[in-house]
């Protein structure tokens, strides 16, 4: 097992050559088994609120569901260095990360909203549900919070055993790819 700074390199090299081609039908399959978590689970109706976040080339596309473009989301935004909440989009802003990506974000004068799940995005995941994430911290400290059902994306690219980990790192509650789902151990 690597530094994170090494697997960082090691999964964007392995998912730019996965996904080169058809990153928009794996995410359509990583969807289709979101789905069918969701329904099998029975713990998601269109009128619980969704955190979502806006996807970089890497991650997959959950806007690939059907069923989730009907949702009520609400994406995160960055209210302070290393914290972020979640909160509706009033319309297509954008907000410039720490990492020079622009990416969606509801306006600060917004309310916050607390989800009911969180989808979360990752390079990897591990059978335990944890992640590795881009480095920032955001959604970990995010989630030692969160009291809801939390759902990592990944492209079966991003599934390894196991991940380094430090204390402060957080686990999902499942993890899902083209391939099916799992609940973490």
């Amino acid at each position: 097992m690597g530094s994170k700074l090494v697997l960082r390199s090691h999964f964007k090299e392995k998912l730019y050559q996965a996904l080169f081609d058809n990153r928009q039908a794996k995410s359509h399959l990583v969807c289709l088994q979101l789905e069918k978590l969701l329904t099998e689970l029975d713990f998601f109706t269109l009128s619980q609120c969704l955190g979502v976040y806006d996807p970089l080339g890497d991650e997959v596309d959950w806007k690939e569901s059907k069923l989730l473009k009907k949702a009520n989301c609400v994406y995160p935004r960055f209210v302070d260095k290393g914290v972020m909440d979640y909160a509706k989009l009033s319309n297509e802003e954008e907000f410039s990360t720490s990492f020079g990506i622009k990416l969606k974000s509801p306006s600060v004068n917004l309310k916050s909203e607390t989800p009911d799940i969180v989808l979360v995005p990752a390079l990897a995941f591990d059978e335990m549900g944890y992640r590795l994430g881009r480095g920032a911290g955001y959604f970990d400290r995010y989630l030692s919070q969160f009291k809801g059902i939390s759902i990592g994306l990944a492209f079966k690219e991003s599934l390894t055993k196991e991940l380094p980990r430090k204390p402060h790192d957080e686990r999902v509650d499942y993890v899902v790819s083209e391939e099916g789902y799992f609940k973490r151990t």
